[in-house]
């Protein structure tokens, strides 16, 4: 085996340069990782956009209800009319709970009336009835 047949060469392009293969892998790899890390950012760009414009479309809907549900009353007017309301119907449950109260001890007291009125005609006889 000659000197010649031992040496390695390296390998040469088109235009004679020698290429080093490591240098090569390295390149690409480096070329590689920009690629990725300008497309990842693209796409974090794009996705934050996306999501901006997502967000203020919900928030325009969720506006657009509840001007449709107040109309033109403010949030503090709002609250006022929820108040005046709340107070209405705690009067309405005080008042039908009188009421009913009454109703019932009305009809307590009419029972009571008629079982004396009953007992008093039982007991003396009256109308043929007792003892």
């Amino acid at each position: 085996m000659s000197a010649e047949q031992t040496h390695f060469h390296a390998p040469h392009n088109a235009h004679g340069v020698i290429v080093d293969l490591k240098m090569v892998k390295d390149f690409a790899e480096s070329v590689a990782k920009t690629a990725a890390s300008e497309i990842a950012q693209e796409l974090r760009e794009e996705m934050y956009s996306q999501h901006r414009q997502l967000r203020e479309e919900i928030l325009e809907g969720v506006r657009k209800e509840i001007q449709a549900y107040h109309g033109d009353m403010t949030p503090t007017e709002h609250a006022v009319q929820h108040n005046r309301m709340s107070r209405i119907l705690k009067w309405m449950d005080r008042t039908t709970d009188n009421v009913w109260g009454q109703v019932i001890s009305s009809a307590i007291k009419f029972i009571i009336f008629m079982f004396l009125v009953g007992y008093f005609v039982w007991t003396q006889g009256l109308f043929g009835v007792g003892g």
